[in-house]
């Protein structure tokens, strides 16, 4: 028999909505700063909201950098950097949780998990040094600047 929906457990619900997207939002934030982004904060702010009500169209994901472009002049290829180490951060949360509280009757998950989610952010790191590396050939340092 299906209960009554507990008013209690929807507040609950809508607190920790709230708190998650809070906490994507500093992230963004974060992200943008690192990448040296200059724009003001209520641009970033409105390009993050609205591009969150996007996130599940095909390309929405996106949608909150052509936003911050428009309004303020920002680099959609610069500050998609941002959107996508976002978008890649939570799955790998996910999974790492995962491995963490298993599901019961499916042990080999776990192992597939602890091998594979250590194996893909080591081949992410051998990217990002290769690709910073002061030893890479010409013709591809002068592709990783004039990308930048």
């Amino acid at each position: 028999m299906i209960g009554r929906l507990q008013p209690g457990y929807l507040l609950a619900a809508v607190v920790f909505i709230l708190a998650y997207n809070a906490v994507q939002l500093l992230q963004w934030m974060y992200l943008l700063d690192q990448l040296g982004l200059e724009a003001p904060e209520q641009d970033a702010v409105l390009a993050f909201v609205f591009g969150n009500l996007t996130k599940y169209l095909p390309g929405g994901s996106y949608f909150q950098n052509y936003l911050l472009y428009e309004t303020s002049g920002v680099d959609p290829a610069v500050s998609s950097v941002a959107t996508t180490l976002a978008v890649l951060l939570e799955p790998a949360a996910a999974l790492f949780y995962l491995f963490l509280i298993g599901i019961d009757g499916w042990g080999w998950l776990r192992w597939l998990i602890g091998i594979g989610l250590p194996l893909a952010l080591l081949f992410a790191a051998g990217v990002y040094l290769f690709i910073e590396s002061p030893m890479l050939p010409s013709c591809a340092r002068f592709a990783v600047r004039n990308a930048r």
